[in-house]
């Protein structure tokens, strides 16, 4: 069981992927996720990607598709509050259930890495959900460490 890894623009393979991780969202966390919709996640895809801020990889094994990231860069410029830095940041993993324990997620994040030090990027910077342990464990065994904790109040 191979696992490559390539670049990609298409949408339909990235909405397919995506399905595992808003159905997980949308049932943890109903007030910030909506049911997996294909044709409006895979648009969305289509959008994010024709704007050329966001790239994604998608992972393969024996030609499958098994998982996606999509990121993009930050680079933020030297302030009066924050130094100059460049990072790679990850907005979405997903791996399908078929082949997650098969090492999809963990050669996605070696990719992602090899990306952004091709790019000359200081860091990689990704967010999870608090509740979500399986994230928590997957990117500390990364080398991932938390730096800040997302808070917020509902209103109405």
């Amino acid at each position: 069981m191979e696992i490559t890894i390539e670049k990609t623009e298409n949408p339909e393979i990235l909405a397919n992927l995506n399905r595992v991780a808003q159905d997980h969202h949308h049932k943890q966390y109903p007030g910030y996720f909506k049911e997996f919709d294909q044709r409006l996640i895979q648009k969305s895809f289509e959008l994010l990607l024709a704007k050329g801020m966001f790239q994604a990889i998608a992972a393969f094994i024996d030609g499958k598709p098994a998982g996606y990231a999509l990121y993009y860069f930050k680079d933020i410029k030297d302030n009066p509050f924050r130094p100059a830095y460049k990072s790679l940041w990850v907005d979405q993993i997903a791996v399908s259930e078929d082949f997650q324990k098969a090492g999809v997620g963990s050669k996605l994040m070696s990719e992602l890495e090899n990306i952004a030090l091709s790019e000359k990027a200081d860091r990689m910077e990704l967010t999870y959900w608090e509740g979500n342990d399986k994230a928590g464990k997957f990117y500390e065994k990364h080398g991932y460490k938390e730096h800040m904790h997302f808070a917020s109040k509902k209103l109405k």
